[in-house]
């Protein structure tokens, strides 16, 4: 009897971790909501179709309400460039059975801001986010599962992690601009979550089970 339960009782544990992170990830999103202000009204996004990471920004802009968000570059004060969007998974380790025991996921963006008449305000910058988790064959389902929402965990990250790096960008001495608009840009060099890289890109790799 131990025996028939013992693979169950693990299937069951996996699934309300499964769920307890589902919660944490809706948890964490509608906290961060309305943290940002810009110094732009208006935004057009330029990128290739499809992007996971443009869908999560449109999302935490529509509740913060602070920036409109164009479909037409001529409508909008900035542009935001978002290019190779790309998520990779990495083996770590093996049992005994040559079979993969652990795994690291990874989502990489690279991003940057210009004027729409072509004056830059963030330079292009790579964001690259780690995970880890673990992988048992019984439980594929389970871990199919958890593997799209570490996925959607990084994505929901680097969405967070642009947009706050918008909020520092100033528009003072741009023509047009009127000082209501100005914001001041204060960057921390010491967060914990950036470590400048060469060539003015960021390296920011958070592990997590």
């Amino acid at each position: 009897m131990e025996s028939i339960r013992s693979p169950y009782s693990r299937l069951v544990a996996r699934w309300f971790a499964v769920i307890g992170l589902a919660f944490m990830l809706v948890a964490c999103g509608f906290h961060l909501r309305g943290d940002f202000h810009f110094a732009f009204k208006s935004m057009y996004v330029e990128t290739p179709g499809g992007s996971q990471i443009l869908r999560i920004i449109n999302r935490l802009n529509r509740g913060m309400k602070t920036t409109e968000i164009v479909n037409n570059p001529k409508n909008a004060e900035v542009i935001l460039s978002i290019s190779n969007e790309r998520k990779k998974q990495k083996t770590l380790s093996y049992d005994n059975h040559g079979d993969a025991r652990e795994y690291a996921l990874y989502y990489r963006v690279t991003y940057s801001l210009r004027t729409v008449k072509g004056r830059e305000l963030v330079a292009p910058t790579t964001i690259t986010l780690r995970r880890t988790m673990t992988y048992d064959d019984s439980e594929d389902l389970a871990k199919e599962r958890e593997k799209q929402m570490l996925y959607e965990d990084m994505q929901q990250d680097i969405a967070q992690q642009i947009l706050r790096r918008l909020s520092r960008v100033t528009m003072e001495g741009l023509p047009g601009q009127s000082q209501d608009m100005q914001a001041a840009e204060s960057i921390d060099q010491n967060e914990n979550d950036n470590a400048q890289m060469p060539g003015g890109a960021f390296q920011i790799e958070t592990d997590g089970q």
